[in-house]
């Protein structure tokens, strides 16, 4: 066990176990999501709705709505090529932690 580990009190163990785990389950959520979409999309494209609700086995009822929506996106690398000086002008760097989960990725 290493030092740090040894370091941290009872509760700030918890937190650190917790938030890693819960972090590797939304991460495997996700790409269990973005394999699933395809699918998705071909439903609501075969049925030609917005709405497709289903019922499990105990009764209780799940859906998936379609809701198309538009919204406005800002090039930047576009941007940057025609106006390079601009883009520098307003250009600012900034600083900000990551809080990566490591672990077992198997649960």
């Amino acid at each position: 066990m290493s030092n740090t580990v040894r370091r941290l009190k009872a509760d700030e163990k918890k937190i650190v176990m917790a938030y890693a785990v819960n972090k590797l389950q939304l991460n495997r959520l996700s790409k269990e999501l973005d394999k699933m979409k395809q699918n998705l999309v071909d439903v609501f494209e075969r049925t030609k709705q917005n709405l497709v609700i289903v019922q499990d086995e105990n009764g209780c009822s799940y859906g998936v709505q379609k809701i198309r929506r538009k919204r406005k996106k800002f090039e930047t690398a576009n941007f940057k090529i025609k106006h390079n000086d601009l883009f520098n002008q307003f250009c600012t760097e900034i600083e900000y932690n990551e809080f990566k989960a490591i672990g077992d990725n198997n649960e």
